[in-house]
């Protein structure tokens, strides 16, 4: 019995074990993700790209420079121009797993002499679940300040809250979203069962290690 079980528990470990290590970034820029997005669109609206879909919710709406005659140097094409001028928060929620995410942000700072500070709050499924972790990042510039927000996790999350920190300015621009999920693009982490089982084989073949010893 015991010779039969070992290979079967290798079996598992290995399965367990062979989870995607490398990262693929996909970009989300409201330019070439599918379905095509027009200026004055509101949210909440979902963008495909690279085989993964993300689905933006806030007080938002797509506009371009051609329809706010703004100059944003790391903005190009459409982009995320706040409805309301009373720091919404923006939520991103994404259909797999990620382990990074990036975008630009555009605040109307105006001579303050705080620079805005947005901060990024990430969570695994739901925002009622303990956070994965957060981040936050200064608008740097005068009149327009300026940024990019970079969160990186060693824990899987799929949906984040940007929220503007109290203290500056009252709302913010977002732009070119790069989501980095693992290499195969579906993000696979273990299930708790999956989990489970790779703990218990390890407790086995520990077991079986010791029974050969005193044998």
């Amino acid at each position: 019995m015991r010779n039969r079980l070992h290979p079967v528990l290798l079996s598992v470990l290995t399965a367990a074990l062979c989870l995607p290590a490398a990262a693929n970034t996909i970009l989300f820029d409201f330019d070439s993700g599918s379905p095509p997005l027009s200026t004055g669109m509101g949210l909440p609206l979902s963008q495909t790209a690279g085989g993964a879909t993300a689905t933006f919710t806030g007080r938002f709406s797509v506009q371009s420079h051609d329809t706010t005659f703004y100059n944003l140097p790391n903005f190009s094409g459409n982009y995320l121009d706040p409805s309301d001028v009373y720091s919404p928060p923006l939520t991103v929620s994404f259909d797999r797993v990620l382990i990074g995410l990036s975008f630009d942000f555009a605040t109307a700072d105006f001579g303050l002499d705080t620079n805005t500070t947005l901060q990024l709050t990430a969570y695994l499924n739901s925002t009622f679940n303990p956070a994965v972790g957060s981040t936050t990042s200064q608008a740097v510039g005068e009149g327009w300040g300026l940024g990019t927000l970079t969160f990186q996790s060693n824990a899987a999350f799929n949906l984040v809250e940007v929220v503007i920190l109290p203290g500056a300015g009252s709302d913010f621009l977002a732009d070119n979203f790069q989501a980095t999920t693992f290499s195969d693009g579906g993000g696979t982490i273990p299930e708790p069962a999956t989990a489970a089982y790779l703990g218990l084989g390890f407790v086995a073949l520990a077991g079986l290690a010791r029974r050969r010893k005193w044998l």
